[in-house]
C-alpha cells in the first residue's frame, strides 16, 4: 500500500528572515496583510475571526511571492508554522485525487493545531493547477469554511496571476488582492533604496529615474539596477588603470551612474518577447506522479528560504544565499 503523503514535513519552511516591513510599495496590502496578524485581546474586542483567507493575483514580477514570503516572516514571530505548498501538489492528476490531497492536508492541519504552533501560515503557491478541477475547488472552500467556524489560528494565502481562473466558491471565502505594477511614489522609493549608495551624475536625478521607469513591475526595476551596476562595471573596467583600484573607485564614487547608462539599462529591462498564438505557446504535458515524487522525496518542501525571490523588492539586498533553493527561483512571482 502506497505511504500517504506527509504534509506539513514536506513542506514546511523556516522563517525567511524578513517581513513586511522590509519591502518597498505594495503600500495597502500591507496594512491589510498586517491587520491579520495575531493581536489576542484587540481581535476579540473587533469581533475578527483567527482565519483569514487571502487571493493574490496579478502578472509575473508584480511581487506576489515576494509579500507573501514576507508576511511569513512576521507570522513566524508570532509562532506561527510557515507551509510553503505548490499548487500543483495539491491538484494531483485528477479531481478526485485533488480531493484526496485537500482533505489530508487539512486533516493534518486541524489535528495538530495547539500541539506544533500558535497557528499556520498556509501559502498555496500558483494555484492554477487547481482551477480546471470543480469539485477541488468547492472543496478547498468548505475546508477554509470549517477552519474559520472552529476559530482555528491560520492565515492562507493562494497566488495566482489571473484571479478569474480561479473556482467561485474559492473567491467567496477569499479577499480578493489584486497587485497593480508600482505607482510612482513606490518607484521612487525602490530606485532611491538602491542608488543612495552609488555616485550618481547631478544630471540624473532620482525624479528623472521614476518617469523613465513608468509602468514597471518590481521585477523590471529589479533587472534594471542590476543592469545598470553591469554597465557601471563596464565602465570602470574601461577606465581604470589598475584593476586593484576597482572596489576603491566605487567606494568612493569616481565612477558615476549617467543618463545614458540609466536609460540603456531601462531599455534592457523593458524587453519583452512578441506576442505568440496560444497554440504556439502550449507547453509540454507534465507527468505529475513523477513531479510529485519529486517534491515528497527530495526534501525540496523543507528547503529553507534565505531570501527575497528574483524580481522581488525588499529594501536590502542580500547576494549571500540569493538563491537558496530551487523554490526560490519561481519566475511567476
Amino acid at each position: 500500500m502506497e505511504k500517504a503523503m506527509q504534509w506539513l514535513p514536506n513542506f514546511r519552511l523556516e522563517s525567511p528572515g524578513f517581513g513586511l516591513d522590509a519591502l518597498c510599495g505594495v503600500r495597502p496590502w500591507k496594512r491589510m496583510f498586517k491587520g491579520c496578524l495575531p493581536a489576542g485581546e484587540l481581535d476579540g474586542a473587533l469581533g475578527l475571526s483567527s482565519a483569514y483567507f487571502f487571493l493574490i493575483c496579478g502578472p509575473a514580477g508584480i511581487g506576489k511571492q515576494t509579500i507573501c514570503t514576507a508576511l511569513a516572516g512576521d507570522l513566524c514571530e508570532r509562532g506561527y508554522m510557515f507551509v510553503h505548498i505548490p499548487g500543483i501538489a495539491l491538484a494531483g492528476e485528477s479531481d478526485n485525487e485533488a480531493c484526496a490531497n485537500i482533505r489530508s492536508f487539512f486533516d493534518e492541519i486541524e489535528a495538530g493545531i495547539g500541539q506544533n504552533a500558535a497557528g499556520y501560515y498556509i501559502w498555496i503557491d500558483s494555484m492554477e493547477s487547481l482551477c480546471g478541477f470543480k469539485r477541488a475547488g468547492w472543496l478547498l472552500a468548505q475546508q477554509m469554511q470549517r477552519l474559520e467556524d472552529s476559530d482555528i489560528p491560520c492565515v492562507i494565502a493562494a497566488t495566482i496571476k489571473d484571479g478569474r481562473e480561479a473556482p467561485a466558491e474559492v473567491k467567496k471565502m477569499m479577499t480578493i488582492c489584486q497587485l497593480e505594477v508600482p505607482e510612482s511614489v513606490d518607484r521612487r522609493t525602490y530606485l532611491e533604496n538602491y542608488f543612495e549608495s552609488m555616485a550618481v551624475d547631478e544630471n540624473l536625478s532620482v525624479a528623472q529615474m521614476t518617469q523613465m521607469t513608468e509602468g514597471f513591475s518590481y521585477a523590471q526595476l529589479a533587472k534594471t539596477v542590476t543592469a545598470t551596476k553591469m554597465l557601471l562595471k563596464e565602465k570602470e573596467m574601461a577606465q581604470a588603470i589598475d584593476p586593484s583600484d576597482y572596489a576603491s573607485d566605487i567606494e568612493m564614487g569616481r565612477v558615476e551612474v549617467d543618463a545614458d547608462m540609466f536609460g540603456e539599462a531601462v531599455r534592457v529591462a523593458g524587453t519583452t518577447f512578441p506576442e505568440i498564438s496560444a497554440a504556439a505557446s502550449s507547453p509540454p504535458s507534465a507527468d505529475i506522479s513523477a513531479i510529485m515524487a519529486a517534491l515528497a522525496g527530495s526534501g525540496l518542501g523543507g528547503a529553507a528560504m534565505g531570501g527575497a525571490a528574483r524580481g522581488g523588492h525588499t529594501k536590502k539586498e542580500d547576494p549571500k544565499g540569493f538563491v537558496s533553493s530551487f523554490r526560490s527561483m519561481n519566475v511567476d512571482d
